[in-house]
């Protein structure tokens, strides 16, 4: 398989780039994508790229295995990718179920991508980018998908698994997963209290999010359902939907979580009043499977992150 994508200038100039690869290479597939910049977004381009490599395929229709799930939605431009990865797939093993395919994952061969149709469920992790795909793979192999976004926070992984059981009509191992929550939420609710007894007056006025609207929304649910008052905030803004954010100043003991690149760090200023995450494209030069906030392991993680950063922004405005 051999993918050719146009620049800019190749798109300006309006090269016929599918015509010039026509015939060019015998005995490998030719993917052709226009990726000059000048239509489209980013989450279009992705499906186009993924729909033109699933076309190229030639796949089949198999008899699915009836715990066995494929993962959608995976993009290596997300800065968390690996460690997203590896924590929903722990995730799903804890509770019994098999794990197919990841499209859009490295390493991918062409001939495991041809067992796609092994699985009984294709589920749709961030449907902006992969519901059209599942869709495709729908009309095509008549395989069964369901749009459960990332899953953030303890009820919201917990949920999640049963939903996709739901759909299977198989019972998730549960315990397991409910057990392994128990051990971290008890940790979680200690350090909440003392630092809720160390900066009584702290609030979080709004959030910030250039992360997929459904991702925001998953996330969101997660923090005003944790059970910790003090990260509960009714202000959520999208950055591609709103072009008045930061206008309302923050108050005196009040902070704003950004989820978001260094750029929008920038530009949105009041660092000594963020709790900043780098969750969103670009993806940072510096890669770790080690960093994730999604699932169990990566909300414990979310968690210990912002109470250290809760703890630190209060020390310096304190001592201004």
């Amino acid at each position: 398989l051999i993918n050719v994508i146009t620049s800019c200038s190749m798109s300006l100039i309006g090269d016929d780039i599918k015509g010039v690869c026509k015939g060019k290479v015998p005995n490998a597939n030719v993917l052709t994508l226009d990726a000059g910049g000048f239509t489209g977004t980013f989450d279009s381009g992705y499906q186009i790229g993924m729909l033109s490599l699933l076309k190229s395929a030639q796949l089949e229709k198999q008899r699915p295995k009836a715990r066995k799930v494929n993962l959608l939605g995976i993009c290596t431009a997300y800065p968390n990718w690996e460690g997203d990865l590896k924590e929903l797939k722990r995730v799903l093993n804890l509770a019994g179920f098999e794990i197919g395919i990841a499209l859009g994952a490295e390493g991918l061969s062409l001939e495991e991508l041809k067992d796609i149709s092994s699985a009984a469920l294709n589920i749709v992790l961030v449907p902006e980018i992969s519901l059209e795909i599942a869709k495709y793979l729908y009309e095509q192999l008549e395989q069964e998908y369901i749009v459960a976004p990332i899953p953030f926070g303890f009820k919201g992984t917990i949920a999640w698994v049963e939903k996709i059981g739901e759909k299977l009509n198989v019972l998730p191992y549960m315990d397991v997963v409910e057990k392994e929550i128990m051990q971290l939420e008890l940790d979680i609710v200690d350090e909440a209290y003392t630092i809720k007894n160390l900066f009584v007056d702290f609030s979080l006025q709004r959030i910030i999010s250039d992360l997929p609207s459904s991702l925001t929304l998953s996330f969101v649910n997660a923090i005003n359902t944790c059970g910790i008052d003090m990260l509960k905030c009714s202000n959520c803004y999208v950055t591609k939907e709103n072009t008045h954010i930061g206008n309302e100043l923050l108050g005196e003991h009040s902070y704003q979580m950004l989820l978001s690149t260094e750029k929008d760090r920038i530009i949105y200023q009041n660092f000594n009043k963020t709790i900043y995450l780098n969750m969103a494209m670009p993806t940072e030069k510096v890669k770790s499977q080690s960093c994730f906030y999604v699932g169990i392991r990566g909300w414990n993680k979310f968690i210990k992150n912002v109470f250290g950063q809760i703890k630190t922004l209060e020390y310096i405005n304190n001592s201004l």
